[in-house]
């Protein structure tokens, strides 16, 4: 998917293109199950996304006292996702992609060279989801890389803190920027007639720490419901108010980020006259 069917922008990234073979053993490894388990969750995040919307959205006003307004979102001509070393997730890695297929941006994911090697369930997430620029630079090659981009994209940084600020040193100011900050733990409910997929979330939510809580919960030691909570696996009426996402029964192998902000995937303008 090229940003510029005139320019090859990729050229200065090719020699780190994520290869086929690659891609097919990541495929294979992650098994059937795990393969359904990353359909489904593709699938449910394009239809609460709206596959197809339009790429431009324009608002008019006009107030008595001959005040107009008018407000126009275009879909951005970009959209990088910058995953770092210690995300293993394809459930996590799916949702921060979602939203940009959904609306036909042009996507590419950058994983930067280190120690350890692609998670299989990443990339095979990466190839049902359908994205094809894929690549593992060093950090000056994706550096360069960045600042032939056209303006106007968005990158977004998956990972830890210390992660994302190396990336952001390098990301030019033309790019808008924002981190998405994977969890350590999330709260996984246990009570009568409640019951879990142990296989989607251990296979989707790999690296996550589940708290069980609850009447069925196996530690003494629950969570306290003033405690930050950024996740809970919990029927809705079960399920902490702090808890940003909730994930209820059957809904195992899918993720969301609440706090993705609309600007990664639109730029606004707004006229007043």
């Amino acid at each position: 998917m090229a940003l510029d069917p005139g320019l090859d922008v990729f050229q200065a990234l090719e020699p780190w293109r994520v290869s086929d073979p690659v891609f097919a053993r990541a495929y294979l490894l992650a098994g059937d199950r795990g393969r359904a388990r990353i359909k489904s969750a593709i699938a449910a995040l394009f239809e609460a996304g709206r596959l197809g919307r339009s790429p431009s959205i324009t608002t008019a006003e006009c107030f008595h006292s001959g005040l107009s307004y008018t407000g126009r979102c275009v879909s951005r001509p970009w959209y990088a996702l910058v995953i770092g070393p210690g995300v293993v997730s394809s459930a996590q890695v799916a949702a921060a992609l979602s939203p940009a297929l959904a609306r036909r941006i042009p996507v590419f994911v950058v994983r930067p060279k280190s120690r350890s090697g692609w998670p299989s369930a990443v990339l095979a997430a990466l190839e049902l989801a359908g994205v094809e620029q894929v690549f593992a630079p060093p950090r000056e090659s994706f550096k360069r890389f960045l600042k032939e981009l056209g303006q106007g994209g968005a990158l977004c940084c998956l990972g830890d803190a210390s992660f994302t600020e190396r990336v952001r040193a390098i990301v030019p100011r033309h790019c808008f920027f924002h981190r998405l900050a994977p969890p350590e733990s999330a709260l996984l409910y246990r009570g009568p007639g409640v019951r879990w997929d142990a296989h989607a979330l251990a296979f989707s939510h790999a690296g996550l720490r589940f708290l069980e809580y609850g009447p069925g919960a196996s530690s003494r030691e629950a969570p306290h419901e003033s405690d930050a909570v950024w996740a809970a696996f919990a029927p809705q009426d079960k399920a902490p108010q702090s808890a940003r996402l909730v994930l209820a029964p059957g809904r195992e192998a899918l993720w969301d980020w609440p706090d993705m902000p609309a600007e990664l995937f639109f730029s606004r303008r707004l006229i007043y006259s």
